[in-house]
Parts: structure tokens; C-alpha cells; sequence
């Protein structure tokens, strides 16, 4: 069995390209499965990119292994479709979307078909229930795609209606772990936010490893100071 070596030239070169921005956006919010690096999202097609490429480095990597690579490695293939490209959901993408999808606009044209059927007094709700959908939407696909959201509830009575109230806070980050820094400082900001403060909490766990453990229940215990 023979096996080619590509020379470290031709691997030097491929790294480079690979790692321009302008053929890859890397992602803040997804990693790849085997790695743990954040996956890269290619700027063009493997085809397009390897022209791009072979432009460049005449001399270099051949197409099978340049292309080889691309399948093999923490890379996702650019989409046109403006509605499938999760990087452009996110204001990561700035390239061009040739294309929509027909099937994810039928949402859309279903409520702009409702507004122009419904009386004015039905839009506010009409309005309401498309916001809803939105966050429902938004919800599953943070659930798919990431890793570093957490939404703090905090619960409270009204003193004057007796009803329970309950307020939601989102709290993003660069990073893409979830541990006891990033849960204890989700905490943290969603308590320096609230006013008025409140004078004691309680915190219910799910028992997952971010949560239950040593390091998250020592930074815990030194709130009060």
C-alpha cells in the first residue's frame, strides 16, 4: 500500500487559506463534536473555494485532497439559502443568499394573509400570538445550535394583586463552555439587574454537572459578602 505525503508547503498553505476570514467564519456559539473547536463555516461552495484556491497555489494540494479535507474536517459548507443559513441568523455570514425556501416563508405569508383578513381589533392579538411563535422558534433553535445561553427565571409574588410574577433573563456569552463561572455569573448580573434587590433567593438545581458541584456552590456561598 502506498501512501502519499503532501509536502508541509502544500499543508502550510491549505492552513492558511483555511484560516482567512475571508473563506471562514468561525463559529461562537457551535463546536465540532470530536474536537471541541468551534466549527468553521466556508464562505463559498468546496467547489468554488477549491478554484479560489488552485488560483492561488497553482503548484499546490491537489483538488481530491484539498476537497478531501473539507469533508473531514470541522467545516460547514456555506448555504444560499438566506433562510437555511444559521451564520446569517446570527450576523456572522456577509455573504451572498441567492434563494429562500419556500416552506419557512409559509409562515410568514400565513400571518400577513391574517392581518389583511382580521378586524383592527384583532391585531393586537393577531400580534401577540406572532411574537410567541418567534420565541418558540428561537427556542428550539438555541436548543439545536447553542451551547453558552441560559435563561435565569426568577419568580416573585405582587404584594398588591397576590399574583406570581415571572421574569425571564437571557445571558449570552463568547465562551463556549458551561461551568460554574459562566452559571454563577449568569446569576450574578441577573441579580445586580433587579430592582428592587432581592434580600434572600433560592436557587433550584437540576442536578446537572455546571450546577451541582463544589466549585459552583463556593462561589455561591460568597454572594452575601
Amino acid at each position: 500500500m502506498q501512501r502519499n505525503i503532501i509536502p508541509q508547503e502544500h499543508e502550510d498553505q491549505f492552513e492558511w487559506f483555511i484560516s482567512s476570514k475571508e473563506n471562514v467564519n468561525l463559529s461562537s456559539y457551535k463546536v465540532d463534536a470530536k474536537t471541541g473547536l468551534p466549527l468553521k463555516y466556508l464562505s463559498d461552495q468546496n467547489e468554488a473555494l477549491w478554484k479560489k484556491f488552485h488560483k492561488l497555489y497553482s503548484n499546490g494540494m491537489k483538488r481530491s485532497a484539498f476537497l478531501e479535507r473539507l469533508q473531514k474536517g470541522p467545516f460547514v459548507s456555506h448555504n444560499s439559502c438566506i433562510n437555511h443559513c444559521l451564520p446569517f441568523a446570527f450576523g456572522e455570514c456577509d455573504e451572498e443568499h441567492m434563494s429562500e425556501c419556500v416552506e419557512c416563508n409559509e409562515i410568514f405569508n400565513l400571518f400577513k394573509e391574517l392581518q389583511s383578513l382580521l378586524e383592527d381589533e384583532q391585531q393586537e392579538i393577531l400580534k401577540e400570538l406572532q411574537e410567541m411563535l418567534k420565541y418558540y422558534l428561537a427556542h428550539l433553535t438555541r436548543k439545536g445550535y447553542l451551547n453558552t445561553l441560559h435563561t435565569v427565571l426568577v419568580y416573585s409574588k405582587n404584594q398588591e394583586s397576590n399574583e406570581l410574577e415571572i421574569q425571564a433573563f437571557d445571558h449570552w456569552s463568547n465562551d463556549n463552555r458551561q461551568d460554574a463561572w459562566f452559571t454563577t455569573s449568569s446569576f450574578d448580573t441577573v441579580f445586580n439587574l433587579l430592582n428592587p434587590k432581592p434580600k434572600w433567593v433560592i436557587i433550584m438545581s437540576d442536578n446537572r454537572p455546571h450546577y451541582h458541584c463544589s466549585e459552583t456552590m463556593a462561589l455561591v456561598s460568597k454572594w452575601a459578602e
